[in-house]
Formats: structure tokens, C-alpha cells, sequence
């Protein structure tokens, strides 16, 4: 899992509940769970708030360990539904940004998505490194904060360390 060096001086929390359940791994477009669900062996969800660079905002990071092809196969799952859908689900519209930001199979995402906060509610966006290295998935995703947006550099820039981090486990 990212370090606090990684995170810009940001203190780690397990995520144990059902919180960012929609990132412990995305799933748009899909009518229950990927078919490559049944493939997951056990994961972690750490969550940060990241105050450099720029305002503070909150950063989730997803890893899980698959049976083999598992991890390869829901990439594949998630090609299919975006391609399916269009991108556009009950969470919002799903872009897929880059390709190969991470290795060959790993993608950048954005969701823009409406955020009610205060009685307000404000269209904003999520961006999220998914990523595969041999039986290992990883998300980090920054969805923004009080102050607006996730920011799709910082994601990009914790994306390969996070990977790194989880040679032990393959």
C-alpha cells in the first residue's frame, strides 16, 4: 500500500465498511458484480487525505489479490462494459482517458458524477488509475474534496509506486 512519503506527508485509514464501495474495484456498467468477482481472493482499501499539491482532497487506494487470470479478466470486464454502455451508468459517465498510463494493462478513468453537498449539488470528477500486474489489481483514485475535483496528475503520479508496493505479492 502507498506510504505517507508517497502521500504528501497524508495519514493512511484502513477503509473497512462499505465507504467508496463503488471503487473496491469500479464495476460501471454493470448489473451486479463482473463475472471476475468470483476470481478475488481478498483485498485492502486505504483512504488519505492529500493536501499537496493543490487543495486537499481525498485519495482511495484499492489492492486485490486474484486467482490467476483473475486480475487480467477484469480488465477485460471492464473494456466489455464500457464498450456496452457507452460509459454511462447510475454513478455517471465513465471516460477512459488513457491507455497504458500504468504497463499495458491499466487505464485512467473519469467519472463525472453529481456531488450534493450542504443542499448543493455540483457536477465533478474522479479520476482513477487502474492497473495489472500479474494477479495483483490496483485502484487509486482521488475524488476531490469540499474545494472541487480529484486531480488526475496526482492519481497519475501515485499509480506506479502503489504497483511497486505490490511485487511482495505476486
Amino acid at each position: 500500500m502507498l506510504q505517507t512519503i508517497e502521500l504528501h506527508a497524508a495519514t493512511r485509514t484502513t477503509v473497512g465498511d462499505d465507504s467508496w464501495a463503488w471503487l473496491r474495484p469500479p464495476e460501471p456498467c454493470a448489473e451486479g458484480a463482473y463475472p471476475s468477482a468470483g476470481m478475488r481472493l481478498g483485498s485492502r482499501t486505504i483512504s488519505a487525505v492529500v493536501r499537496s499539491p493543490g487543495p486537499p482532497a481525498l485519495t482511495v487506494e484499492y489492492v486485490a489479490l486474484y486467482l490467476p487470470n483473475g486480475a487480467r479478466r477484469y480488465v477485460r470486464d471492464l473494456h466489455r462494459a464500457m464498450d456496452r454502455c457507452r460509459g454511462i451508468d447510475a454513478e455517471g459517465r465513465w471516460d477512459i482517458l488513457d491507455a497504458g498510463v500504468a504497463g499495458r494493462d491499466s487505464l485512467l478513468l473519469r467519472l463525472r458524477h453529481d456531488v450534493t453537498h450542504a443542499d448543493r449539488t455540483a457536477a465533478r470528477n474522479t479520476y482513477l488509475a487502474v492497473a495489472r500486474v500479474g494477479r495483483v489489481l490496483v485502484v487509486v483514485a482521488d475524488v476531490g474534496g469540499a474545494a472541487g475535483d480529484g486531480r488526475r496528475e496526482l492519481v497519475e503520479q501515485l499509480i506506479n509506486p502503489a504497483l511497486r508496493r505490490t511485487y511482495f505479492l505476486l
